[in-house]
């Protein structure tokens, strides 16, 4: 899955390609400035999944051991939630 990243914000590929849209223009290579991308979102390991925060979109990234035990602690914490789903079958944690 590809991600972009503006201004702090994660974003999934559809909101990237919209954001750099309607900015028309790469005036920057600054993620501050224009979204950076398309990364794939793999690229590198997290402590915590993403999701974008543009429109919540689960982003897919891979997860370090202690990423790992947070999405657990997690799905304890609140085994129905919806995102604890989402989570447990993408990573395999029952």
């Amino acid at each position: 899955m590809d991600i972009y990243m503006f201004k702090g914000a994660f974003l999934c590929s559809d909101c990237g390609v919209m954001a750099q849209s309607l900015l028309m223009n790469k005036a920057s290579d600054d993620s501050d400035e224009y979204p950076q991308g398309p990364y794939n979102s793999h690229f590198q390991e997290s402590d915590s999944p993403y999701h974008c925060d543009s429109c919540g979109d689960f982003l897919e990234v891979n997860l370090t051991d202690d990423g790992r035990e947070y999405v657990r602690e997690s799905i304890k914490q609140n085994p129905q939630g919806p995102v604890s789903k989402i989570w447990a079958d993408y990573y395999n944690i029952e």
